[in-house]
């Protein structure tokens, strides 16, 4: 996880955080996203795969997803490239009924 991008949150956390590579993969290893992307380039299927996005197009897709999900429920998620740069976003508490 440390040799990537990615997005971590769960359902029950109130933090989304923006897992940023740390360290460049050693040898030839590659993430998950590479090697199926390569993979489906020998099936001829690179296209369809990854519908023409890199690893941060789909994280800014995904997260740009949540947003939307999120404002159903009242909660305002900064636009992706704050949120980046910020590092994490906090859900509020939900107020208490009265």
């Amino acid at each position: 996880m440390l040799e990537r991008d990615d997005i971590g949150a769960a359902g029950r956390d109130r933090f989304m955080i923006a897992m940023k590579k740390a360290v460049q993969a050693p040898g030839e290893a590659r993430d998950d996203y590479a090697i199926f992307t390569e993979l489906s380039e020998r099936l001829g299927t690179r296209r369809a795969y990854t519908e023409n996005r890199d690893t941060m197009q789909w994280l800014r897709y995904l997260y740009e997803s949540s947003r939307e999900r999120a404002d159903r429920y009242g909660i305002e998620l900064p636009g992706f490239d704050d949120f980046w740069r910020q590092g994490y976003f906090e859900v509020p508490r939900p107020e208490k009924p009265r």
